[in-house]
């Protein structure tokens, strides 16, 4: 049986590196592709696969099994197999970690010693660094990781996403997207796939097309929350809440947005009052410069005090939305509204809202 041995794979990889080594033709016989974020994951699997088993032969030279279901007597006789009609054969063994220990290791002899004939990808959300499999994995193949993007990532990750879609996406769009559906991959892609559909031939998606396809699939989105408590409209906000909670909107989410949004305003008051000029100030935000004045007019809603209110109270709220039952998720979110907002509801009407968010709760 023939062994690879003309290439040393580094054990490291990202999906830029990834898609250079395709390119170039140079294919490993090994990945393992691990992360939450199952968009940038399933583009780097579908790259590798084009790259590796042409569509003619597909059929019989690709195989994709499941770590919890499959018979591991028929992962490695697949794998074994020799191709038919090609250079390689692949196979795919996704949720590899739901592998029992006893039936991973008898997939180490395809580790340790790969064939020439056979590209063997491996996908996980996490594995355990510490079972002989990944360990020997690190070794021998390359290994990237795909995470969540951090906050500060996401319109790079969008921007990407878009170019591969074949559409280009001015910043405010961008930002928008960002506000409207948070950095869930999973749910970015969505909206993107909404706006291809919605854009057709036109190559540009502006920011009208984001609020429509947004606004077409929900009553209200959070960008139009965090602007309510950002211009303090305790009743408008509290309205907005309601129905994004109602639609489905993750509240834990909605916070962390709120929370976002109150940094930006605070830094925003900070550069207005140094007297930087709007394309300086959209550059620290890291905004479009469409968004600065709208930041800036809301900022001066609040002062220092009310800022640190604002942030205390949005992490005593985080504190509580991680120790309390969901049914509670709605009323901790209304009383951290109406805290933040500097003109709340009479008290008589908060008791009543609070009133009727338990009767639901209950109900």
């Amino acid at each position: 049986m023939a062994k690879r041995t003309s290439r040393s794979w580094r054990s490291g990889g990202t999906a830029d590196s990834i898609r250079a080594d395709l390119a170039k033709g140079r294919i490993a016989p090994l990945y393992l592709l691990l992360g939450q974020d199952e968009v940038e994951k399933d583009s780097i699997l579908k790259a590798i696969l084009d790259a590796a088993v042409d569509g003619p032969s597909r059929a019989f030279n690709l195989d994709i099994l499941h770590g919890d279901d499959a018979d591991i007597s028929e992962v490695v006789n697949r794998a074994s197999s020799f191709p038919m009609m090609a250079k390689r054969r692949v196979l795919v063994l996704k949720r590899v970690d739901k592998l029992l220990e006893a039936a991973s290791r008898e997939l180490l002899p395809l580790i340790q010693q790969p064939m020439d004939t056979t590209v063997l990808i491996f996908t996980a959300e996490k594995v355990d660094g510490r079972k002989k499999l990944f360990q020997d994995l690190r070794k021998a193949g390359v290994v990237a990781d795909f995470k969540i993007p951090y906050d500060k990532e996401v319109p790079a990750w969008i921007q990407r996403r878009v170019g591969e879609l074949g559409k280009q996406m001015a910043p405010e769009a961008v930002h928008l997207l960002h506000m409207a559906v948070g950095p869930n991959p999973s749910d970015l892609r969505n909206e993107l796939e909404k706006l291809v559909i919605h854009t057709q031939a036109r190559e540009e998606i502006t920011r009208d097309d984001v609020a429509w396809v947004v606004s077409a699939s929900r009553e209200n989105t959070v960008f139009e929350l965090t602007d309510a408590v950002g211009q303090r409209h305790t009743g408008d906000a509290l309205q907005i809440l309601d129905h994004l909670v109602a639609q489905g909107d993750n509240p834990v989410a909605l916070l962390v947005m709120m929370l976002r949004h109150i940094g930006i305003l605070r830094k925003a008051l900070w550069l207005q009052q140094a007297r930087l000029s709007q394309s300086d100030m959209a550059s620290r935000l890291k905004v479009p410069p469409f968004f600065v004045k709208n930041y800036v007019q809301q900022a001066r809603a609040f002062d220092d005090a009310s800022f640190q209110t604002a942030f205390e109270v949005l992490s005593e709220a985080d504190s509580q939305l991680k120790s309390r039952p969901r049914s509670q998720y709605l009323l901790i979110l209304t009383r951290a509204i109406v805290s933040i907002c500097s003109k709340p509801l009479p008290q008589n009407a908060l008791r009543r809202h609070e009133r009727l968010l338990r009767q639901g709760a209950a109900s």
